[in-house]
């Protein structure tokens, strides 16, 4: 799962500014879910990319990161997903990845914050690559061990949404929520 949340605007970072690495590093300060800590680093888990620098997990090899790049265009993705216990099945996405949405989306107003462009244009969305290999865990049947299966779409492309400021943002992730929800036929 690799969400994007580019700004609407000409932006240039200094991304050796301190608040910055530390407003990444931080990620989403209340985290929803442990599986991706709230996509929270530590200062040593930042990196320098081509495009700015990127907070990984601290797990070898990791399991989410996020990137900020020097034109403020804010990335995280989640690349590891459970095998259900003995099966030999596809990896599994569960209910609870809705949370990663609103995780996202709490970085992104962090960001965009600290380099105080709270009231800018900002883009949103994203994409599950490999839908069609991931089963389902949903949350009516998390006590039953079933699994819906996976998507027949080979990648769920969310639409792209514009933020207008923080608020936008956040109803933006809440939005994508939905419809990760919406596409697994979850009530949303």
């Amino acid at each position: 799962m690799v969400q994007s949340c580019p700004a609407d605007t000409s932006i240039e970072l200094d991304l050796a500014d301190a608040a910055l690495r530390v407003a990444l590093a931080q990620g989403s300060a209340d985290a929803a879910n442990s599986s991706w800590s709230g996509l929270q680093g530590t200062a040593s888990s930042l990196r320098g990319t081509v495009d700015g620098i990127a907070c990984v997990s601290g797990r070898v090899p990791p399991i989410w990161a996020s990137e900020l790049h020097t034109d403020g265009h804010v990335i995280a993705g989640v690349w590891d997903f459970d095998r259900p216990t003995g099966s030999g099945r596809d990896a599994l996405i569960t209910w609870d990845y809705v949370d990663l949405f609103a995780d996202f989306g709490r970085l992104a107003v962090r960001v965009a914050n600290k380099i105080d462009q709270s009231a800018a244009e900002w883009l949103m969305t994203a994409a599950l690559l490999r839908a069609d290999c991931l089963q389902y865990g949903s949350k009516a049947n998390r006590h039953a061990n079933r699994l819906s299966p996976p998507l027949r779409r080979r990648h769920l492309e969310f639409r792209v949404r514009k933020c207008a400021g923080v608020d936008g943002l956040q109803r933006a992730a809440r939005l994508m929520a939905k419809d990760f929800q919406r596409a697994y036929g979850e009530p949303s």
